[in-house]
């Protein structure tokens, strides 16, 4: 089954020729970028949705890889669009033509970057976010250093919740030909499930 972050596809024809066209629904809260950074008085998200944003995404992107045998090559929160229930729909693909065995390295970085975002308050951070993605993919970093440094709204997580999370982009961003793209969807699967159960954390 088709997952419900994949747009439909369907084929145009233009005189004797015939492409394939991407076709959107209407998406009211538009990119994700702009709500985490909380742009144009769009809803806050709280941290079950972030939790859910970060499963939809690493779900769609295993759906590509395992079921497709393709890469996406894009995948930035600028290309993760979400309506007013906060579904998420992947954007555009990337252009550049090569093999899966590369590109879906690319594709669970770009997930890494997005799990550091919905994290982060960039405020905060300013012009240091780069460099501060940088030392959370370092090997052997203590990410209990970044707990200072939590999204305002995360403020009322507990501790443990929120490395685990920053454990996963981690873990994204340190991806290459080792890793494959099923060990992180079962952690952030597993991730998922475990913060589902939490009930009076979720907010």
């Amino acid at each position: 089954r088709r997952s419900s972050a994949l747009s439909s596809g369907i084929n145009a024809e233009y005189g004797d020729t015939k492409h394939l066209i991407l076709v959107y629904e209407h998406l009211d809260f538009g990119p994700l970028s702009s709500l985490i950074n909380m742009k144009h008085k769009l809803p806050k998200l709280g941290w079950s949705a972030r939790v859910q944003l970060i499963f939809d995404i690493a779900s769609v992107i295993y759906e590509l890889h395992s079921k497709h045998q393709t890469a996406h090559l894009n995948i930035t929160s600028e290309n993760i669009f979400l309506n007013r229930h906060f579904q998420c729909k992947l954007g555009d693909f990337g252009y550049e033509p090569s093999t899966l065995e590369f590109n879906y390295v690319d594709d669970i970085q770009g997930l890494g970057k997005i799990i550091a975002e919905l994290y982060f308050d960039h405020s905060t951070l300013t012009n240091q976010f780069d460099k501060t993605i940088e030392s959370v993919k370092k090997c052997g970093c203590d990410l209990t250093s970044f707990l200072k440094f939590r999204h305002d709204l995360l403020c009322d997580i507990d501790d443990s919740s929120l490395l685990n999370f920053l454990r996963l982009s981690q873990l994204c961003l340190q991806c290459d030909f080792t890793v494959e793209s099923s060990q992180v969807y079962e952690k952030i699967s597993a991730f998922y499930e475990e913060q589902s159960k939490l009930s009076t954390v979720l907010v």
